[in-house]
């Protein structure tokens, strides 16, 4: 009798939790996926015990005997799988079976967070008309280190790309209101409390603080005030 897939996986990730022997195999080759993006890899089993053995054995079909590790491969934990009861499910239906997702690569996902951002920036870009704020994430675009207080924030985020859009767009809402650009000289104190509510958001020893330094530095240097 042919199992239909949806059983064989239920069946084949019982199988995989009830030996943690072979949870922890699959678990190194996740981590071997993320490295390489792809189902390669060598992983070293150590310090193991007779019944880990005898589990091992009855995968790879093969005598593990005395031995206290093991390094096993990508190509002979695949093999193993399409002899086995469950030859039809692949090492990437495992892993979602097992750990509810597949592994992306690390290079994958470092592309794919570059471009969540990249699409974040022309998003302010395009609700943002204002020159100044224009001229500025042209500028950060093309070089993040003129930045280095913005960039270090925007990182701190990691993959929080609503945290990093909140922080654009304060950035923006910052610029459209320096008092530089009408002329004026306004007290730190006052522009804050006018921005956020609070006269200390923007003091030396704030986060904002420098960010609103590193904001009229970048405006005195580019503009000359002229915007």
């Amino acid at each position: 009798m042919k199992w239909s897939e949806d059983a064989a996986v239920n069946e084949c990730r019982a199988y995989f939790s009830s030996h943690p022997v072979l949870m922890k195999l699959l678990k190194g080759f996740w981590e071997k996926y993320r490295s390489y993006g792809s189902f390669t890899g060598n992983v070293t089993l150590k310090n193991l015990t007779q019944d880990q053995r005898e589990v091992l054995e009855g995968f790879f079909q093969k005598s593990f005997h005395g031995q206290k590790s093991a390094s096993i491969s990508a190509a002979k934990f695949e093999k193993a799988l399409k002899n086995s009861r469950f030859h039809q499910i692949t090492p990437e239906r495992l892993f979602l079976a097992c750990f509810g997702a597949v592994p992306v690569g690390k290079r994958d996902e470092a592309q794919r967070h570059q471009e969540q951002w990249s699409d974040m920036i022309m998003q302010v870009q395009s609700r943002c008309k204002d020159p100044l704020v224009q001229s500025w994430l042209e500028a950060y675009t093309e070089n993040p280190g003129d930045f280095p207080v913005l960039s270090r924030r925007l990182r701190s985020f990691g993959d929080d790309i609503l945290q990093g859009r909140k922080l654009l767009e304060k950035t923006a809402d910052i610029l459209i209101r320096l008092p530089q650009r009408q002329d004026q000289v306004e007290y730190r104190a006052v522009f804050s409390a006018k921005l956020t509510g609070n006269p200390h958001s923007f003091d030396d020893d704030r986060a904002d603080g420098r960010l609103l330094y590193e904001l009229v530095k970048w405006f005195v240097q580019m503009t000359d005030g002229n915007f």
